[in-house]
């Protein structure tokens, strides 16, 4: 890291840094952060023109196999019109979405939607599931924004922040082009702002506040997050506060509030891959879709159990004949 950013504007050295050193460092980190289970509740409010709105606790749980390959997000929401589930998940050989049923209803969960040789569906079930997964990514977001993704985008500027001249990682930003609606999924509205880093923490956000406009709104979004460490030196996010005031363009004001814990269990071992089936959910699997059964627990005990008594036998032969190689006169032992 360097001793400290410049203080100008769009200075290439603080680009290139960003670049060259926390995007790999982020990238590492977001991989290895991908692959933990762990929990998350979010506590949201949110107001327009000083009138309070629906106020929600979001839940989610994380599970995590086979390296990443299989992913589950279970999410609950809990607000004044009542508690709703849902599951998404995608596994070696399809993704599914899962809904609660109705209080009452024969079955906790009903079947949303599947892909079996559908990559529509798929591709909409992972975007779902991308949304959630993203609550776990806030060290290395900003607002839904990949910090890798923007750092590398072409009329991406930065400096030192001027007004953290002590804080040596610390980041004034902007970008030269008005994001336009035909962007499409890659619109922008964040359009500049101030970073604040932890180098020794793998390039992890500290705090951040950015300028966010869109065709219908502007204002500020701030967040700061809290992190401690893993035995095995990974960050691990402990909270994370998001405020935004929003100015609507026909002069209304938006204002919401998340206040999100985390737990993330980095010594967990990984869940076997039925837990991301509709069978962990009490559903029959898709026509045509078979799993590998697991080899029942005695069996492997009696294969352990016979690999004992053959070494057992072939110790007790050799000692006898190297019994008998010291004493050729030795009766033969009884049998």
């Amino acid at each position: 890291m360097p001793r400290g950013f410049s203080q100008q504007p769009g200075d290439q050295t603080v680009v290139s840094h960003l670049r060259e050193v926390a995007a790999p460092a982020w990238k590492e980190y977001s991989r290895r952060l991908d692959l933990l289970q762990g929990d998350a509740v979010m506590e949201a409010t949110a107001a327009l023109g000083g009138k309070q709105l629906n106020n929600s606790t979001i839940r989610l749980s994380r599970k995590v196999g086979k390296g990443g390959k299989c992913v589950l997000v279970v999410e609950q929401v809990e607000n004044a019109d009542g508690t709703k589930s849902q599951v998404f998940a995608v596994n070696s050989q399809y993704a599914f979405s899962l809904s609660s049923a109705r209080p009452g209803a024969a079955g906790r969960w009903i079947l949303s939607s599947i892909s079996v040789n559908d990559d529509a569906t798929r591709t909409e079930i992972l975007r779902k599931l991308n949304q959630r997964l993203n609550t776990f990514r806030a060290p290395i977001m900003v607002r839904d924004r990949l910090l890798e993704t923007m750092v590398q985008e072409t009329d991406f500027s930065a400096g030192g922040d001027p007004d953290k001249p002590s804080d040596k990682a610390a980041v004034k930003f902007s970008y030269s082009r008005e994001p336009k609606l035909t962007d499409g999924a890659n619109y922008r509205p964040v359009r500049a702002g101030n970073l604040s880093f932890l180098p020794e923490l793998s390039w992890a956000i500290k705090n951040a506040k950015v300028v966010v406009k869109t065709e219908v709104a502007s204002g500020i979004c701030q967040t700061s997050i809290d992190y401690i460490t893993s035995t095995k030196g990974l960050p691990l996010p402990t909270q994370w506060l998001e405020e935004e005031s929003l100015k609507l363009n026909d002069g209304g004001l938006f204002t919401s509030r998340k206040f999100t814990k985390f737990t993330l269990h980095p010594e967990v071992s990984e869940p076997s891959e039925v837990e991301f089936t509709l069978s962990a959910y009490g559903l029959p699997e898709p026509v045509g879709v078979t799993w590998s059964k697991a080899t029942p627990n005695y069996v492997w005990f009696l294969l352990a159990a016979a690999i004992l008594g053959v070494l057992a036998i072939a110790f007790r032969t050799l000692h006898r004949r190297r019994a008998r190689v010291k004493n050729p006169m030795a009766p033969p032992p009884a049998r």
